[in-house]
């Protein structure tokens, strides 16, 4: 079965990576299965979330920071307290500008899935609805490689009517087809 269906985020990158699973929405259930939707108005609510809680290339950015945490540990042993100290600080205040940007890089990305055999459920189903996580590994369990959840109401601020999800076990399962981003907003003006 091949499907058309959208993601939302505010990440660039050209395949899903295992490892991401569940970066933006940190559950159980984020971080069993990849997730997709048939409209492309729900990943654009999904795409906006996660620009208010990540800054676009969150991986350099963690990174970066983790880089100068270990330099200003190394610098601590050394005795070169005033270095690690300016590397701590150094540190604070990427994440602290992290913290306090305006939400950007907000992305679609038009995929297609192939599955083999999905589990089919409905969305509006109290299993469904309270244990997600529970329903994804009972799928697994039992052999599909992925779950159809059928008029689920389910985005960040529940602006949305239900809609179909897709969650995908093997992310490699998923090309990545056509990347639409969000336009800029306007700057402000300069009185």
């Amino acid at each position: 079965m091949r499907l058309l269906a959208w993601h939302g985020t505010n990440q660039a990158f050209d395949r899903f990576d295992p490892d991401w699973l569940g970066f933006a929405n940190p559950n159980e259930a984020s971080r069993a299965a990849l997730f997709l939707a048939m409209r492309e108005g729900t990943a654009w609510a999904y795409a906006e979330s996660a620009a208010r809680k990540l800054i676009p290339d969150q991986a350099a950015h963690e990174a970066r920071v983790a880089e100068l945490l270990a330099r200003a540990e190394r610098a601590s042993r050394r005795g070169a307290h005033d270095l690690s100290e300016r590397l701590y600080l150094e540190a604070e205040e990427i994440e602290t500008r992290a913290l306090q940007a305006v939400p950007a890089g907000a992305r679609v990305l038009l995929c297609e899935v192939a599955l083999r055999s999905p589990l089919e459920v409905d969305g509006t189903s109290r299993a469904v609805v309270t244990d997600l996580g529970a329903v994804l590994r009972a799928a697994r369990g039992a052999g599909h490689d992925g779950v159809i959840i059928r008029d689920i109401a389910d985005t960040p601020a529940g602006a949305f009517e239900p809609d179909d999800h897709i969650a995908v076990f093997e992310p490699e399962r998923v090309r990545i087809i056509e990347v639409r981003l969000a336009p800029e907003p306007d700057p402000e003006p300069a009185w």
